[in-house]
């Protein structure tokens, strides 16, 4: 097939003639939407614990927030608990509103340790939770526990343990409280098997660690060896805003939502981390307001928005893709396209005016002021595909 594109632009001589766009569809960013489940029992030491840390510290360090509200929350909790499943009902109907998935990293560590678990993989009401989030199309990945830091044997008995509960097998993990190590993290989750991490990220801190908006395989420069794992970096998480820099309310949403466009102004992965614990609180609403805004602003923009399996997955595939270009006698430019892996919704940008033929049975053509955009609803793993634009009259 022939085709003619409008356009008499012709594209700048930094501009590449052909280049894959980041995200599926030619979507403008991609939106990582995570939960780390801590816990989910309202009723709980350490819960309570918290609260009453809260009141020491606005006493001690003046730390925004209400001491009365802190106050009344501890005495709801031990009169009034929440079901364990409320928090879950929420999220997901706050998501399901825009047609988003989401991804949450269950807990597996020591039990009943001070920064251990809060609860069994086993129990019923983390059971039926599990089964709510599968449900509704999300993920569970595993929360890599404070006391399994860094060891991949323990590592590993969390991906299993985790398998086992749910009939599921995790590919992702974000270790608990953030904590990393470089290179021994990445290298304990890929000797455990995990495909991706989403641990990269500064508690005190918001946007991308180190400016890097997008997926990137991991690597330990020590040895130069690049490891079987894609770290999907933070974009903002909630204990951020409300503990670490002690925003609240509208502030805390402006202060997130600089760091979201940023990372849109670039085409990046937005990821947001929500603790469940912090839904349907009237002494927290800030935290529950935050996301909700936050998910309102960004669904109009529409971002290709997914589980951490299916972003692993993409950027998988499509770091596999490779491009060739070549020049005929004849002035034709030459494209070939290789797709190892299977592909779904690839779209490769053309920076020309020229005439373009593609292959009318696999691909799709929109043309723009730069040029075009070819779409491949999929490619087979193995499969070549040649483009030809035609010589410059």
């Amino acid at each position: 097939m022939i085709v003619t594109l409008q356009s008499k632009t012709t594209a700048a001589p930094s501009v590449p003639l052909a280049r894959l766009c980041h995200w599926p569809e030619g979507r403008p960013f991609a939106l990582f939407l995570s939960h780390d489940v801590d816990q989910i029992h309202d009723r709980e030491l350490f819960r309570l614990l918290a609260d009453a840390n809260h009141i020491r510290r606005r006493l001690t360090s003046s730390e925004p927030g209400s001491m009365g509200l802190a106050g009344l929350r501890m005495a709801r909790s031990i009169f009034q608990p929440k079901p364990a499943q409320k928090d879950f009902e929420t999220l997901l109907a706050i998501e399901g509103r825009h047609g988003f998935r989401s991804t949450f990293f269950l807990l597996h560590d020591k039990y009943w340790a001070r920064q251990g678990g809060r609860y069994s993989l086993q129990c019923c009401e983390i059971q039926n939770i599990g089964r709510m989030i599968l449900d509704a199309g999300s993920e569970l990945g595993v929360h890599g526990g404070y006391y399994h830091f860094n060891n991949s044997a323990l590592y590993h008995e969390s991906l299993e343990a985790v398998g086992s509960a749910f009939g599921v097998r995790p590919c992702g993990i974000r270790n608990h409280l953030l904590r990393f190590s470089y290179p021994e993290t990445w290298r304990a989750q890929a000797a455990a098997e995990f495909a991706y991490d989403a641990t990269y990220g500064l508690p005190g801190e918001l946007g991308p660690r180190g400016g890097w908006p997008f997926p990137f395989q991991t690597c330990d420069a020590n040895t130069g060896e690049f490891l079987n794992l894609i770290e999907l970096p933070m974009t903002v998480m909630d204990a951020t805003l409300f503990r670490h820099l002690r925003l609240g309310g509208e502030a805390a949403l402006e202060k997130a939502w600089q760091a979201v466009a940023g990372v849109i102004g670039v085409g990046g992965l937005v990821s947001l981390l929500w603790h469940n614990n912090y839904f349907n609180e009237p002494e927290y609403w800030d935290w529950q307001m935050v996301y909700e805004e936050l998910l309102n602003r960004l669904a109009p923009l529409k971002p290709w928005c997914a589980t951490g399996a299916e972003i692993n997955a993409w950027w998988r595939a499509k770091a596999a893709v490779t491009i060739r270009t070549s020049s005929g006698a004849d002035g034709i430019i030459k494209i070939e396209i290789h797709s190892p892996q299977a592909i779904e919704d690839l779209v490769l940008e053309i920076h020309s005016t020229n005439k373009l033929q593609i292959p009318s049975s696999n691909a799709w053509m929109e043309s723009n002021d730069h040029g075009a955009r070819i779409h491949f609803q999929r490619l087979l793993a193995g499969e070549v595909v040649n483009l030809e634009i035609a010589a410059s009259r």
